[in-house]
Formats: C-alpha cells, sequence, structure tokens
C-alpha cells in the first residue's frame, strides 16, 4: 500500500526560504504565488500544517494585542501567534523560541467554503517574517522600492505619507520597477552593504515585485508643492527609519537589534527628506539624485 504523498510548498520572501508542509501546504494563495520558490538551497524555516480547534492566548501569557485580528503570546516552548474573527480564535502559529519552526493550526470549519486553507493566511506570515528580521537578520519597512539598474531607492514613511502615489508617478515614467508601494525588506549582505527584496504585502496599487536590488538611498517621504530633497543627519535619520520599522508585537526587550541594524543602515546609507508633489515634478529631482 502506498503512503499518502507528503504536501509541501515553499516560499522566499527576502531571501528567507521557508518550507510548508501537511494540509493545506500546496494551495498557496494568488498573492503569495510569485514568491513561490524551488528548493535549491538549505531551508531557513518550516512549517507544519494542522486541522484542528484554536486555543486562545491566555492573559497571563500575553504579550502583546493588535486590539485587532490578532494577538501574540508565550508558551511553553516559546510563542504562539494567534488570529480571531467574531471574536473567536481560529487560527494559530506556534513558534519555538527561535522561531526557526513553526506549527500552524487552522480551525477550518470557521471558514467559508470558498476561502483557501493555506495554513499561513495572512497576516501570519507577514507577522512571523517580521518577527525573524528582528532578530538580527535585517528590517521589515513601510515603504515604497523603485529598482533602477540593480540598485533600489527607498521611499519611506508611515500610512498617508504618499508611497503608493509616489509608486505611480514613478510606474508612469517608465523607468524601473516598483518593488513594492508599501512593505519592503532591507537585509545587510555580509560585506557592509545592504539589500532591499520586494515583499507580497502590497498597498492599494498592488505592487509585488519578487526581485532585489542593492540599497542606493533612503527618502523620507513629506508632502509639498514643489519638490525637493534635502540631505538629513544622522541622528534624525535613525529617528526616522526606526520609526518606518515594522515592530508590532514583539517584545520591547529584544528590539535592541533592530536598533543596531538601523545604526548600521544609517551609517551607510545616504538617507534626505523628499517632499514632492503627486507629478512628474519629482523625477527632476530624482534625476538629479542620480
Amino acid at each position: 500500500m502506498h503512503g499518502r504523498r507528503q504536501l509541501n510548498s515553499f516560499l522566499s520572501i527576502g531571501d528567507l526560504l521557508v518550507e510548508v508542509t501537511g494540509p493545506g501546504a500546496e494551495l498557496v494563495p494568488e498573492d503569495l504565488r510569485p514568491f513561490v520558490a524551488e528548493p535549491n538551497r538549505p531551508i531557513d524555516f518550516t512549517c507544519q500544517s494542522r486541522p484542528g480547534p484554536v486555543a486562545a492566548v491566555d492573559d497571563e501569557d500575553l504579550l502583546f494585542d493588535s486590539g485587532g485580528v490578532w494577538k501574540f503570546g508565550r508558551s511553553d516552548d516559546g510563542f504562539r501567534l494567534v488570529l480571531h474573527a467574531e471574536g473567536r480564535p481560529y487560527h494559530a502559529l506556534e513558534l519555538n523560541a527561535e522561531l526557526d519552526r513553526a506549527v500552524a493550526v487552522l480551525d477550518s470549519e470557521f471558514l467559508p467554503a470558498e476561502e483557501t486553507r493555506f495554513p499561513l493566511r495572512a497576516p501570519i506570515h507577514e507577522l512571523w517574517t517580521s518577527f525573524l528580521l528582528m532578530r538580527g537578520r535585517g528590517l521589515l519597512l513601510h515603504a515604497c522600492g523603485w529598482l533602477v539598474d540593480d540598485r533600489v531607492h527607498i521611499f519611506a514613511g508611515q500610512s498617508g505619507a504618499g508611497k503608493s502615489t509616489l509608486a505611480g508617478v514613478l510606474n508612469k515614467s517608465g523607468r524601473g520597477q516598483i518593488l513594492s508601494d508599501d512593505r519592503l525588506i532591507l537585509r545587510p549582505t555580509g560585506r557592509g552593504g545592504f539589500r532591499v527584496f520586494g515583499t507580497p504585502w502590497h498597498g492599494e496599487l498592488q505592487h509585488a515585485l519578487p526581485r532585489s536590488g542593492k540599497v542606493a538611498s533612503i527618502d523620507f517621504l513629506a508632502k509639498a508643492k514643489e519638490p525637493k530633497r534635502n540631505p538629513m543627519g544622522k541622528a534624525l535619520a535613525a529617528a526616522r527609519l526606526t520609526s518606518v520599522c515594522f515592530l508590532a508585537g514583539w517584545p520591547r526587550r529584544d528590539l535592541a537589534q533592530v536598533l543596531d541594524t538601523c545604526a548600521q543602515v544609517v551609517a551607510a546609507v545616504p538617507m534626505a527628506e523628499l517632499a514632492f508633489a503627486p507629478d512628474q515634478s519629482v523625477m527632476r529631482v530624482l534625476d538629479d539624485e542620480n
């Protein structure tokens, strides 16, 4: 009698290769399919799925409550990330202390029949990735990325700063490619440089490109009638960079590695404030930069 075929998939986001196995592993949703990868190098992280009921995070174990759909807490062996809907826990990611091994538990009976049973449902994969990065692997940034000739110009800002607006302007210019209009991963290369990766966690323009490039510059966005780029001092740049890092949920005592990574970036990458209007006039300033 033949054994049942093992179901799995491989995803690479920010050059972090995760293997997903078990029920639903092959049901990769459309927004993640461009990031499906071949296992042609050692796997960094694994996630095993299993169906079943999901327990809530106990109050004494709670580390963070988003006030919305997810909670994060301690467990006996590591951590638990739990999604809720209609006040009921239905999806959990149970992580070991090192964060490199996970079990995804999905109460599929709670989901409408047409919804995918993929074990890393949004926003669990994004949150897991942000936690992995905060362990000294890099940064997940609220930012738009413009890839031109293997170099990426980062335009950072919180919601409403104009990331998607600027991405639309850059896209219309016909030059380069937009890696993402909302989330980027920035990782050290180990040689004093940094590399920028597109992610599937896009903004309203839905730019999500599975490519990467060397970081060229980081600009923090501001709105103005006339475009202008003002170089930024290192102290202010460090504060601004930290403010656009995705830090939700992770214990504050472990954020020292994030601050250290930010300091390394500030020391190595030109930074400025870019004030712009939502039209092609900003291209003159960007041309001067290049």
